[in-house]
């Protein structure tokens, strides 16, 4: 999530304007909700996993 909101904008030029973009990003797209929602998630995508032998899942 954090990663492609980062290289939504393409301007980033050097590791400096990266870092910069990544704590913007970071504390707008994890917020405690978010971050909820995917730890509540855990279990099903675990089970996914287990079921798919390791292979592909929609997660």
């Amino acid at each position: 999530m954090v990663k492609n909101a980062v290289y939504k904008q393409r301007e980033i030029t050097n590791q400096d304007m990266l870092w910069e973009r990544f704590q913007e990003v970071y504390h707008k797209v994890l917020t405690v909700e978010v971050c909820t929602s995917l730890i509540s998630s855990m279990p099903r995508r675990i089970k996914a996993v287990l079921d798919a032998q390791g292979g592909y899942t929609k997660y």
